[in-house]
């Protein structure tokens, strides 16, 4: 469990209690104690995962998240959110902003609907259709704008000055791009909702776990899909994020390792193997990056990347940093 980071991401699935029905926190307790070692040395930054819902009433317990609640506790007061399941931090040069894909998180939530058991006119349950080829089944939107997560995040986007924290940094359990048969789309909602967000804020990186495999994307947007003008795709997009998929750190489950083929044009690398990724922030315009498989039993770099900052490696910024620089430097030297 020693680390050399200043700081570890969790992006979800702690303890797995939930796999044992009767558990009355016992593996809870067990895994605090495993890294304790850690935890007690370095911060953590926690995302929740499926796996910390355990919403079971057949045990007459019906409040989603209670554990993990109780026993794991985040600052989201300092960044004025309503839930410690989405908040946001301040960690050295990155603002990191931590959200849950398993609570209410936006403007769309997507569902089947059977046109020959909907009889209500949709100008009174706010749905937009959208007729598929098959006449009895439509693809239904039900609009569910100004919830808690999504009011915040948007003000938090506005509020991040990438003068004092440069990089700007996602985490959230449900990938939003995934070429894995594994959870294979279950964050496009997600992605709907928070994704042109991501691009307007030049976001640098987007961390998810979830899948139990690797997974690095290109700088790809999917903001103008529209299935009727046949903008369907992801293309290259200078201003997005790249999205990073480290679900591969060990669980009770094994890896995913069925990848859908061919592999999508917007997926960098990809492997179905245990390992972690470490991110070392340079400055304020590059991060070394690298995905590292354990498998072996060793830290073995098999992806490496330097990203480059989305905010400052414009060359109208780069200028005013330089120059800023050489006011600084010039400063110093008359004082001398």
């Amino acid at each position: 469990m020693q680390s050399s980071g200043q700081t570890v991401l969790f992006v979800g699935d702690l303890s797995y209690a939930d796999n044992y029905k009767y558990d009355n926190g016992i593996r809870w307790d067990s895994w605090g104690r495993f890294i304790e070692q850690s935890v007690a040395y370095q911060p953590w930054i926690w995302t929740v995962g499926n796996h910390e819902i355990e919403y079971k009433p057949d045990l007459g317990e019906v409040t989603p998240f209670k554990p993990y609640q109780h026993r794991y506790f985040t600052p989201y007061m300092a960044s004025k959110s309503s839930s410690s399941l989405w908040y946001a931090v301040r960690r050295a040069s990155a603002h990191i902003i931590v959200l849950s894909s398993y609570s209410p998180f936006g403007m769309i939530i997507f569902f089947l609907v059977i046109s020959v058991l909907l009889r209500v006119s949709s100008k009174y349950i706010n749905l937009v259709l959208y007729q598929r080829p098959d006449p009895y089944c439509w693809i239904s939107f039900l609009t569910v704008k100004y919830t808690p997560q999504w009011q915040w995040l948007k003000g938090e986007l506005k509020n991040v000055d990438r003068e004092m924290t440069p990089w700007l940094i996602v985490l959230m359990h449900a990938p939003l791009y995934n070429s894995n048969d594994a959870h294979y789309m279950e964050g496009e909602s997600m992605r709907v909702v928070f994704e042109k967000w991501f691009v307007k804020y030049k976001v640098d990186l987007v961390f998810a776990g979830h899948v139990h495999a690797y997974e690095r994307s290109y700088r790809i947007s999917n903001i103008n899909y529209n299935v009727t003008s046949g903008q369907r795709y992801p293309v290259p997009n200078k201003s997005a994020p790249v999205y990073i998929t480290v679900g591969d750190g060990g669980n009770q489950e094994g890896l995913a390792g069925k990848f859908l083929y061919p592999q999508p044009d917007y997926s960098a690398f990809r492997e179905a193997s245990y390992g972690h990724s470490t991110l070392e922030i340079r400055n304020r315009t590059q991060a070394f990056y690298h995905w590292n498989r354990n498998d072996d039993g060793q830290r073995v770099a098999t992806d490496s990347v330097v990203f480059y900052n989305q905010y400052w490696s414009s060359n109208q910024r780069r200028r005013r940093l330089k120059k800023h620089h050489h006011k600084i430097v010039g400063e110093l030297i008359s004082m001398s």
